[in-house]
């Protein structure tokens, strides 16, 4: 894992902007003990203690820290930022950058990078653990950085296109996403614009469909040692392509399918088990990475309404019993102080006095005989 972790933290500081320098930090088997795993730059002896400080809060809190420093210049911005890396089978640790430049630090865009870091740092520590072979593991690296390159999800798809396209003898790779349960092309290999209508890329998107529906690789021709997939629309691409090998994967972000990518070989070339196990993995780390650059890119509007569709479905799906228990007596609550109508009484010792007395007296002393009305008489 400190291969891979040093890997990894000299790819981020290489594409983070103004990193001064930063460290990894992994939990011991006393969970409260942390200790380096990679550092950066690779000569760093002493590491900062604004670095481990961060690291510490961040574990104890288990959420990102940013920490502001005092600059050396007026002008000199200089602050820390440290975020948990996550780990699904074993806990990956924490990572924490110092920056350092002349104007607003966007920080922001600093755990957005993390973040996007720390879902292929997880996927390659699987492909570590089961024993992939170097040249396996370099393209996977290759291809990830050249994605995490760019921050928009336009130029980020195309590049991996291209990148894989080139490692893999690719005539041409496409990229897609899932959108209202239909695949809609973004990417593909050395092509400036795609055209979705067109004969070819609906092929393309059948085929990718046809991977996604099965929930597998399907490749064509087929290999005699794997468990024979329905390839009907791969076929199909397969014959419209001068008898190319074609090889459609899903991407996968949260163990569910966004998109897929199809592979066209060139002339005279065959998938191998091996080529078609690296295709999965690409599939299973740039899902998350392209997945998150693409909702990030989408229109704020559009966004606001998948959110209230989606808290709509929890609300009144078959999920989420409590909230819609809460959600109910909210409701009735809130109807019942709008419509409902009461008399409120004020029950207080209370005394009635006239605004003017006005006193009758008898001219000679006497008594009363006799009284014809009292108080309340009408």
């Amino acid at each position: 894992m400190t291969a891979v972790a040093q890997s990894w933290l000299d790819i981020q500081c290489g594409i983070i902007p103004g990193v001064k320098s930063a460290i990894v930090m992994r939990p011991t088997a006393n969970a409260k003990l942390y200790k380096k795993s990679a550092v950066w730059p690779a000569d760093l002896t002493k590491v900062p203690d604004c670095l481990t400080d961060a690291v510490r809060q961040a574990a104890t809190r288990n959420t990102a820290v940013i920490r502001n420093l005092k600059g050396e210049g007026e002008e000199q911005y200089s602050c820390v930022v440290a975020a948990p890396l996550g780990g699904e089978d074993e806990d990956l640790g924490v990572a924490a950058l110092e920056i350092t430049g002349k104007g607003k630090i966007k920080t922001q865009d600093v755990l957005r990078f993390i973040r996007w870091g720390s879902i292929w740092l997880n996927l390659l520590h699987k492909e570590t653990n089961q024993q992939t072979s170097p040249n396996r593991l370099s393209t996977l690296v290759e291809v990830l950085v050249g994605s995490l390159e760019h921050e928009q999800f336009r130029a980020a798809s195309k590049k991996a296109v291209t990148d894989l396209a080139s490692q893999l003898n690719c005539e041409r790779v496409s990229l897609g996403l899932l959108k209202n349960r239909r695949i809609h092309i973004h990417a593909i290999s050395h092509s400036v614009s795609v055209d979705n209508r067109s004969s070819l890329n609906k092929l393309i998107s059948s085929a990718m469909e046809e991977a996604i529906d099965q929930d597998a690789t399907v490749v064509f021709p087929p290999l005699r040692n794997r468990v024979t997939q329905v390839a009907f629309a791969q076929e199909l691409l397969f014959n419209s392509n001068d008898n190319r090998a074609v090889c459609s994967t899903p991407l996968y972000n949260n163990g569910k399918a966004v998109g897929a990518i199809t592979f066209e070989l060139n002339k005279d070339e065959s998938f191998t088990t091996e080529t078609l196990e690296l295709c999965e993995s690409l599939g299973a780390l740039l899902g998350p990475v392209l997945e998150l650059k693409y909702q990030n890119d989408r229109w704020l509007m559009s966004r606001l309404w998948d959110r209230t569709l989606r808290a709509l479905k929890e609300v009144f799906g078959f999920r989420y019993f409590a909230l819609k228990i809460v959600s109910l007596l909210l409701a009735c609550g809130l109807a019942y102080i709008t419509l409902v109508t009461a008399d409120y009484r004020v029950r207080a010792p209370a005394t009635l006095e006239p605004l003017t007395k006005q006193v009758i007296t008898a001219p000679q002393a006497g008594f009363i005989v006799g009284v014809s009305a009292r108080a309340g008489d009408r």
